[in-house]
């Protein structure tokens, strides 16, 4: 029997459902988030109105917004990305919709990527793509336009490639950038601009390996 999810592409804490993750998979599943037990019991499956899952690779919380991000590309053959922004639904909602659309490009074509962080401080999203060797960082500014094109800049590189899932604290000063085998940990001043830590040397944290393990996420405490 096929497990109800299959490939966790991306994950965060929930804040309004105490104890509880949302996680998403990646392309050609059906426009949903699922609410798991942080025992790995799925609870829930809420659906996202309105959105194609082109191939979703990663989500992020910041504050009381999800962002889920339509940036995988293994043949780096698209002419545009989506992320998209919505409030967190709570355990009651069946259907979440009113769903922002932010629409992007990159400065230099077509990109694959998997991680992308919402900088707490700014608002600011950075997305680390996965198939350059080292990987690359684009920015997107806030604010961003919704009923037009944004294009990512490349602002930094990191000195390793292969990057699968990213997760920021709640704060704004912890980073983990993971790799299929390792855990990338960053931690920084609440000044410091988030590229200048980002290639820094990173601290490895204990982690372990599971099979094509694409998403990591902070608790809503820190931890």
């Amino acid at each position: 029997v096929m497990p109800l999810i299959a490939e966790a592409s991306g994950m965060v804490d929930s804040k309004k459902n105490n104890g509880f993750l949302w996680v998403h998979e990646d392309s050609g599943n059906p426009s949903v988030l699922h609410l798991l037990g942080h025992d790995g019991k799925v609870v829930k499956t809420v659906e996202l109105a309105g959105i194609d899952n082109r191939d979703w690779e990663e989500m992020q919380r910041s504050g009381d917004q999800l962002y889920l991000a339509d940036i995988g590309d293994n043949s780096a053959q698209y002419n545009e990305y989506r992320i998209y922004i919505f409030e967190e639904p709570d355990a009651q909602v069946q259907k979440v919709t009113g769903i922002q659309t932010l629409r992007f490009v990159y400065e230099d074509g077509p990109r694959d990527a998997e991680a992308f962080l919402v900088d707490a401080r700014t608002k600011n999203i950075y997305i680390i793509t996965k198939s350059d060797n080292p990987s690359w960082i684009y920015q997107l500014n806030f604010p961003f336009s919704y009923n037009s094109v944004n294009t990512a800049r490349k602002v930094g590189q990191l000195s390793y490639s292969g990057v699968v899932g990213g997760a920021m604290s709640e704060n704004g000063t912890e980073v983990i950038l993971k790799t299929y085998a390792r855990l990338h940990y960053y931690n920084f001043s609440q000044n410091e601009n988030l590229v200048t830590a980002l290639q820094k040397k990173a601290k490895e944290i204990p982690y372990r390996l599971e099979p094509q393990g694409e998403a990591v996420a902070f608790a809503t405490d820190g931890s």
